[in-house]
């Protein structure tokens, strides 16, 4: 706690990133809210690298939302590919935590030699906690990704966080739409089977393939119009749509296991796609089996 204090007092009063004062050293920005930090202080031999997080308040209910996420929600996680946090300073409309240290965006880590098979599995079994602890990150993005320098992949998640065992916040104020954070519920777990979906896409194609369909498609449009109004979807639409998908996937992806893998978690019926335990169990068997080697 006193490294977490020291680096979090020099960095209330420098947040630019390159200064360099005494004790602390920003290394690195990470992103536009987080950034990497060496620091070095005579209680410890040789120098530590932490990451800092920085969140903005908007207004007093905010304020005691986070700071109420963070004690009884995050500091209790315990994942290897979930990050934590550990929150020590309050300044005006910030809240700057700090983390273990942290190299690299999942955009900028997909640049670098990688083991897809492994970052992949890494993915789903964090994923596969949360929902064991029922929590949801509301939205789930690359961006809630990061990488450290032993390469294990690391789940972020901050003021988007829902949790249906804590009570820090009433499911109909103002605030909770306006934010985003509501309590767990079933559709938010099939939700991020989905966004799972589309980072593997990434992962193993190196780019979200199917953007064009879905910006452009004015088949895919009336199907979102038909899920999102909770009408039942018309087969034809979905199957016009999976066939375009899967064609812009095996263009990208040889292994037909990774392309079915993908596929599930992208179905179009929310409730059809699989549970992340359930991935889970499927990925570690491909993986056993030796069905996941022709990955390009």
């Amino acid at each position: 706690m006193l490294i977490f204090s020291i680096i979090l007092y020099f960095f209330s009063i420098l947040c630019t990133i390159g200064t360099n004062i005494g004790m602390l050293r920003l290394v690195k920005k990470i992103d536009d809210d987080c950034f990497r930090a060496e620091i070095k202080c005579k209680e410890i031999e040789g120098p530590v690298r932490l990451s800092l997080k920085k969140t903005l308040f908007f207004y007093p209910l905010h304020k005691n939302i986070v700071w109420s996420i963070v004690n009884r929600t995050i500091k209790n996680l315990n994942h290897e590919n979930i990050l934590s946090f550990d929150p020590s300073l309050e300044e005006k409309d910030k809240l700057i935590l700090i983390s273990e240290d942290i190299c690299f965006t999942l955009d900028e880590y997909l640049h670098r030699r990688h083991d897809k098979i492994h970052l992949t599995e890494q993915l789903i079994k964090g994923i596969k906690y949360l929902h064991d602890m029922k929590i949801a990150i509301h939205p789930f993005s690359k961006k809630n990704i990061y990488v450290n320098s032993s390469g294990v992949l690391k789940i972020c998640f901050f003021d988007k966080s829902m949790n249906n065992m804590s009570s820090f916040v009433n499911a109909n104020t103002e605030f909770n739409k306006l934010n985003g954070i509501n309590h767990y519920g079933e559709k938010e777990f099939v939700d991020q089977i989905w966004s799972l979906g589309c980072i593997l896409t990434e992962i193993f194609c190196h780019v979200y393939c199917f953007r064009k369909i879905l910006i452009e498609d004015e088949n895919f449009r009336d199907l979102q119009h038909q899920i999102n109004t909770e009408r039942i979807p018309d087969d034809s639409l979905i199957n016009t749509i999976n066939l375009k998908i899967r064609k812009l996937i095996s263009e990208k992806i040889i292994n037909k296991d990774i392309i079915e893998l993908i596929m599930t978690c992208l179905d179009f019926v929310p409730n059809a796609r699989p549970r992340a335990a359930e991935l889970l169990k499927h990925f570690q068997e491909l993986k056993t089996t030796n069905r996941l080697m022709n990955i390009n």
